[in-house]
């Protein structure tokens, strides 16, 4: 599985399940930004281990939104919205897109 494959099942898991900060998943099912990425990669949402392909796509997030910090810091920020993680899963998979 290829970081833009974990990128766009990880985009539609949230748009699917909702949005959560604060853990990768919540008692009703809703996914943080990692861990819509984990399982999108066929983990669990609170594995120790990333599958490498949610590695990858993290890594793919953090230079798209072109981070200081890990993107798991930047979703739990208090200002962030599910509209901006969601812009943020399509600037990622649109620069992985480009470079095909």
């Amino acid at each position: 599985m290829t970081a833009l494959n974990v990128l766009a099942k990880a985009r539609a898991l949230l748009v699917k399940r909702g949005w959560v900060q604060g853990l990768a998943i919540d008692e009703m099912g809703r996914l943080c930004t990692v861990g819509a990425c984990k399982i999108a990669a066929g983990g669990g949402a609170n594995d120790v281990r990333w599958p490498v392909a949610a590695a990858a796509a993290a890594a793919v997030l953090e230079r798209s939104l072109d981070l200081d910090e890990e993107v798991s810091e930047w979703n739990d920020r208090t200002e962030r919205t599910l509209d901006e993680v969601l812009a943020a899963f399509d600037r990622a998979i649109a620069s992985l897109e480009a470079a095909k």
